[in-house]
C-alpha cells in the first residue's frame, strides 16, 4: 500500500493516498468489533471465518492479476534494472540513519494505543468500568477504527498542506493523549461520550501513517520500500509486546476474584495497566524532538 502510494503518484500527495488506502482498509478493522459479533452469532464463526479465506483468496487472485497488467509497474522495472545492489544494501543504508530508528520507534509508541486497546484490553476494560455488555463494548472498540478511517485521509491532507510530517504526527498524539485520558480515569462518563472520545483517539492516531511517508522522506528513493518495511518491522515488534505487557499489569494488581474459573479484575487493575498507554504516547512525542531536520516532502 505504502510502496505503490508513493511509487506510482505524485509525491505532493503521497500522506493523503496512505491515509486514504489505509481508511479503506480500517473498514474491516471497525466491523471486528460488534458488527463481525452480530455476524458470528448469526451463522458461527466457523462459517464466518471460512467466508473471509474464500474472499481473501479471490481477492489475492484479482490483486496478482491487476499488478501483472500495471503498464506503469514494468516502465519502473525497465528504469530500475540498472540497478545492481547487494540484498541488504538498502537495509544497511536505511538501519545507519538515526532518524531512521527516532521515526520508527516513535511510530511503535504512537501506535501501542490501538494495538494494546482496541486490538486487546479496551473491550474487557469497557465492559468492567462501564457496565456494559460485550456487544456494546465491542462497537466501541470499532469506534476507534472508524476514527482511523476518517482521520487517515484528512490527517495526510493536513500533512502534504502544512509540508511538516513531524508536527502533523506531534499534533496527531497530543490529540490522541487527550482523548485518551478520560476514558480511562473516568468511567463515570456516558458510554455515548466514551463512544466519541474512542472515535477521536482514532483519528488523531491515524497520524501514526505519517510515520510511513517519513520514512520514505529520510532516506533515499531507492530504498523507499526498505524503509518502510523497517518502520513497520519495528511497530510489529512493539504490537508483540505490549498485549501481553499489559496482561502482566493486570495479573500483578489481581485482587484473587474467580467468575466461573476465569479471573476478573476491577476497574482500577484496568487503570494502573493501562497507565502504560498514555506513557507511550507522551514517550511517542519527545521522540520526535531528538530527530535531526527531516526534510520537507516538497523538497524530495
Amino acid at each position: 500500500m505504502i510502496y505503490i502510494s508513493s511509487h506510482w503518484f505524485p509525491v505532493k500527495t503521497r500522506a493523503f493516498l496512505i491515509g486514504m488506502a489505509n481508511s479503506i482498509a480500517m473498514l474491516g478493522a471497525s466491523a471486528g468489533g460488534g458488527p463481525l459479533t452480530m455476524i458470528i452469532h448469526q451463522i458461527g464463526w466457523r462459517t464466518t471465518i471460512g467466508l473471509f479465506g474464500i474472499f481473501g483468496v479471490l481477492l489475492g487472485i484479482l490483486v496478482y492479476f491487476i499488478f501483472r497488467s500495471d503498464r506503469h509497474n514494468e516502465e519502473v522495472e525497465r528504469e530500475t534494472a540498472h540497478i545492481k545492489s547487494h540484498l541488504f544494501e538498502s537495509l544497511k543504508q536505511v538501519a545507519s540513519q538515526k532518524n531512521s530508528w527516532i521515526n520508527a520507534l516513535a511510530a511503535l509508541f504512537f501506535y501501542m494505543t490501538t494495538t494494546g486497546f482496541a486490538g486487546l484490553w479496551g473491550l474487557s476494560f469497557v465492559q468492567t468500568a462501564y457496565g456494559v455488555s460485550k456487544e456494546i463494548a465491542g462497537y466501541a472498540m470499532s469506534m476507534v477504527f472508524l476514527g482511523w478511517l476518517v482521520g487517515g485521509p484528512l490527517m495526510g491532507l493536513l500533512s502534504d498542506r502544512m509540508g511538516k510530517r513531524t508536527t502533523a504526527i506531534r499534533i496527531g498524539i497530543l490529540g490522541a493523549l487527550v482523548c485518551l485520558i478520560p476514558v480511562i480515569y473516568s468511567p463515570g462518563i456516558s458510554i455515548y461520550v466514551v463512544y466519541g472520545l474512542l472515535f477521536l483517539v482514532g483519528f488523531f492516531s491515524s497520524a501514526e501513517l505519517l510515520n510511513f511517508s517519513l520514512a520514505i522522506e529520510l532516506n533515499s528513493m531507492k530504498a523507499k520500500a526498505t524503509a518502510a518495511a523497517f518502520t513497520n518491522f519495528i511497530i510489529s515488534c512493539g504490537d508483540a509486546v505490549v498485549q501481553p505487557f499489559i496482561g502482566f499489569l493486570l495479573d500483578r494488581n489481581w485482587g484473587g476474584s474467580f467468575e466461573q474459573g476465569v479471573r476478573v479484575y476491577a476497574t482500577s487493575d484496568y487503570q494502573i495497566a493501562l497507565s502504560c498507554l498514555p506513557l507511550t504516547l507522551l514517550i511517542a512525542f519527545l521522540l520526535l524532538f531528538f530527530m535531526k531536520k527531516a526534510p520537507s516532502h516538497k523538497e524530495v
